[in-house]
């Protein structure tokens, strides 16, 4: 298997482009990888985000909600200096428990809707180096995401409301198509496009691009 290519998927039909344009009512949410696969991807992915908080809180309402694999705080930075603080805080170490993480999250987010809670659809950003090492059957992310597939299912809503974007940061084929499969697995068998993948193994990362898929569900 040869060597990984970047790509990226198909950008917004509606670009964040005017300060004046209404707040977005959809939540951001990200969710890194800082397990020990991730050191040497570290500072990219700091620099990214740096870039990617201020432009959330200025044109999303909730602004942007970052999770980690393995640091268990919630943090909710606005601008690039509150960014700067957190990585001096989280450092990469522990395994790689994508399942587990996405697990928690979307079962209170659907327990939400299934209590007649009012949920703004969400994307989710994942950003990982490595396929997922979680062992337990109901945390492995492929059966996570199936049953996330069909509960949406049962509440009806359309594909809008839960996207997620794996955005594979790594080197490794054998992992890069682990990532793929998963999101034609699911379109297959669940007729839902709700997975999207892309490949950005190179010095820069962008995240902007994905922002605003909530619009366009087709995509």
């Amino acid at each position: 298997m040869g060597a990984i290519k970047s790509s990226s998927a198909p950008t917004a039909s509606r670009p964040i482009k005017d300060s004046q344009e209404p707040l977005r009512r959809s939540n951001v949410v990200l969710v890194v990888d800082d397990s020990s696969k991730m050191e040497e991807k570290w500072k990219k992915v700091e620099a990214t985000i740096e870039a990617l908080a201020p432009m959330v809180a200025k044109y999303y309402r909730a602004g942007l909600e970052t999770h980690f694999l393995n640091y268990r705080f919630v943090d909710r930075s606005q601008k690039r200096e509150d960014v700067v603080d957190l990585f001096k805080i989280v450092r990469p170490s522990g395994q790689v428990q994508i399942g587990k993480k996405l697990r928690g999250l979307l079962s209170v987010y659907l327990d939400d809707m299934k209590n007649g809670n009012s949920a703004q659809p969400v994307q989710y950003m994942v950003i990982v180096n490595g396929r997922p090492t979680d062992k337990q059957n109901e945390n492995k992310l492929g059966s996570v995401l199936e049953h996330v597939a069909v509960r949406l299912d049962t509440f009806r809503v359309p594909p809008s409301q839960i996207q997620i974007q794996f955005i594979y940061v790594g080197d490794d084929p054998s992992a890069a198509e682990y990532y793929e499969s998963l999101a034609s697995n699911l379109e297959t068998c669940r007729n839902r496009k709700m997975i999207h993948v892309s490949l950005q193994p190179g010095a820069s990362l962008n995240l902007v691009q994905y922002l605003d898929r909530d619009d366009n569900p087709d995509i």
